[in-house]
């Protein structure tokens, strides 16, 4: 037997359970059939059908996709240059692990496929500063050395270890022999 609502008190809370759908109502504060007095409230616990999104940051794109497909999310994938995460591996999520999602939502996954390639650049007869600064702007670092010439003058850079217009990674530090 069902009594009014106005002779209990009906107190309803939304909770995270991935079991459930939307508010269902998956726990009660009382048993069924327990008596109770006049004014006496019941407890509801309601799911709002949102599921924790794990962290698959690091993971390979297969492991990712399967671990989140089995939580009921759509995965997409984008592939990006990176020097933080392996090739193949996940560098970053669209939603962040720790947050709560509902069944069907899709996340994003941007793979690595490795560092960007760079042209390296023409740094010969360039001064040291002149080389350090077009180097960095590419992403490299210059080391120098010192090597002896009778035709370049003092202080120029007289060849390089990586000729350019190579593509190569960055960032790196690339050696440059100055006169």
């Amino acid at each position: 037997m069902y009594k009014r609502q106005s002779d209990i008190n009906v107190e309803v809370v939304s909770e995270n359970n991935a079991e459930f759908n939307k508010d269902v109502v998956f726990l009660q504060s009382l048993d069924a059939n327990t008596k109770i007095k006049k004014g006496q409230t019941i407890t509801l616990t309601v799911s709002t059908g949102k599921i924790k999104v794990p962290t698959v940051k690091y993971s390979t794109f297969e492991q990712a996709r399967q671990a989140l497909t089995e939580l009921g999310f759509l995965v997409e994938r984008t592939d990006v240059f990176s020097s933080s995460c392996d090739v193949g591996g996940v560098c970053e999520q669209s939603l962040s692990a720790g947050s709560f999602a509902e069944k069907g939502d899709t996340i994003l996954l941007s793979v690595s496929k490795g560092r960007d390639l760079v042209d390296v650049p023409d740094i010969t007869n360039k001064t040291a500063a002149q080389a350090a600064e077009i180097l960095a702007s590419a992403g490299f670092t210059l080391n120098t050395d010192i090597k002896c010439s009778n035709t370049v003058k003092e202080g120029i850079i007289v060849e390089q270890n990586i000729p350019a217009c190579l593509l190569y990674t960055s960032p790196s530090p690339r050696d440059g022999l100055l006169s």
